[in-house]
């Protein structure tokens, strides 16, 4: 899931300004959505919610490095991540109601 995860990630940070932030998170989304689908199905509880709080801490730090790295851009780079930092929020939130029809 890694590279894929970063994939996503940096498909967010090289989107151009003029695409709005749904589109430019929808990827990363959409990979997340189908991936909950499928741990859900196989995962017990507890394994989820720790599979769960793993991607969440890995991709926060994804992003965290992101940002440091990209010191100095314009202000719509780190909005956007502002932007999928909450709609990540709003999806590790779920408890499990997966899949979202958000950024699919």
């Amino acid at each position: 899931m890694l590279p894929e995860l970063r994939r996503y990630i940096q498909h967010i940070s090289l989107s151009p300004d003029s695409i709005n932030n749904d589109e430019a998170v929808a990827p990363l989304m959409k990979y997340l959505n189908d991936t909950m689908v499928i741990f859900t199905e196989s995962l017990v509880k507890e394994n989820l919610t720790r599979v769960l709080q793993s991607m969440w801490s890995l991709l926060l730090q994804m992003i965290l490095d992101t940002v440091a790295e990209n010191r100095g851009v314009q202000e719509e780079f780190y909005n956007r991540f502002q932007y999928t930092v909450e709609t990540l929020l709003q999806f590790f939130h779920a408890e499990g109601k997966w899949p979202h029809n958000r950024g699919t």
